[in-house]
């Protein structure tokens, strides 16, 4: 590696760490400077709620799998559900270090030696998750609609754009050009991409299937901290794809570290106060990260 890309990647990894920290100090600076409020909050954990949430987290993860597993099976390169699970855990790991590539890597990699060529297991991969952000899409713009204008942040209506961008971007022809554009990133050839409209149409309500269950585990979660009125749940839902899709798309930071739990403060603390809201987006890393290292556990037995 020459002089200047060293010179590069090390910049690039002090802006992570300097974007990572700033979000961080300034979660951890709202719950200081509210410290009396969250001191006098009741913080007992209620383990029903709190057992829930593992529960319908696993089985939206569980259901991802399936729909990945599902789009390998269309390309013509079926696994067994145990190797899918198993591939698509190990690889996860990779999406906490610095890049976002290695998850992808990843999975490429283990996919290779179940004997699946590269282009069709990045194909999937890129085909599943252009599906997921444009359901998320939805689900975004959604959350305007859903909320009432003193719930929704100055400048969020702007997320009202993504409803029809998600909506018209499933089409087989545009999703093509998308998924080609990705590729062309990634140094790999175009694809021509055989699949219809309901092939589409039927990945992104799955898709929005799965945003939903990862949804009502939060809400589980949250509720295990702090009481939520079960008719919350259509908020909470688009809430977390808010915050887990633009965690996803900044780049720049490992796992989206910093950026979900900023963006789930901040949305979750215009229903709940704003001190407890962060507080719970804090935890919620730790909760999420956990049933991921069950998952992974679940990998590990052959």
């Amino acid at each position: 590696m020459s002089s200047h890309m060293r010179a590069r990647e090390g910049l690039k990894r002090i802006l992570q760490i300097l974007i990572v920290g700033l979000i961080f100090f300034f979660l951890i600076r709202t719950v200081y400077q509210n410290w009396v409020q969250v001191s006098q909050h009741e913080w007992s954990i209620d383990y029903v709620p709190l057992a829930v949430s593992f529960i319908v987290l696993l089985c939206g993860f569980s259901l991802m799998v399936g729909i990945w597993r599902h789009i390998l099976k269309k390309l013509g390169s079926p696994l067994q559900f145990k190797t899918s699970w198993r591939v698509w855990w190990f690889s996860n790991m990779g999406r906490y270090l610095p890049g976002k590539v290695w998850q992808i890597v990843g999975m490429v990699y283990l996919c290779g030696k179940e004997s699946v060529p590269k282009d069709t297991s990045l194909t999937s991969i890129v085909i599943a998750q252009a599906v997921s952000i444009l359901s998320a899409f939805l689900l975004m713009g959604s959350y305007v609609l859903f909320a009432s204008s003193e719930n929704v942040p100055q400048g969020a209506y702007l997320l009202l754009v993504l409803i029809p961008v998600g909506l018209v971007a499933i089409h087989p022809s545009i999703l093509r050009r998308l998924i080609n554009m990705v590729l062309r990133k990634l140094r790999r050839e175009p694809i021509e991409l055989s699949v219809t409209l309901n092939d589409v149409v039927s990945l992104f309500v799955l898709y929005l299937i799965g945003w939903g269950i990862y949804g009502v585990a939060f809400y589980f979660f949250v509720n295990s901290v702090h009481d939520l009125s079960i008719t919350l749940i259509p908020h909470v839902i688009c809430i977390f794809a808010v915050a887990d899709v633009f965690g996803l798309l900044c780049f720049v930071v490992p796992g989206g570290l910093g950026v979900r739990e900023g963006l789930l403060a901040t949305l979750l603390g215009t229903y709940i106060p704003l001190p407890v809201a962060t507080v719970v987006a804090l935890l919620y890393r730790i909760w999420f990260t956990a049933a991921e290292l069950i998952c992974l556990g679940f990998a590990l037995k052959r």
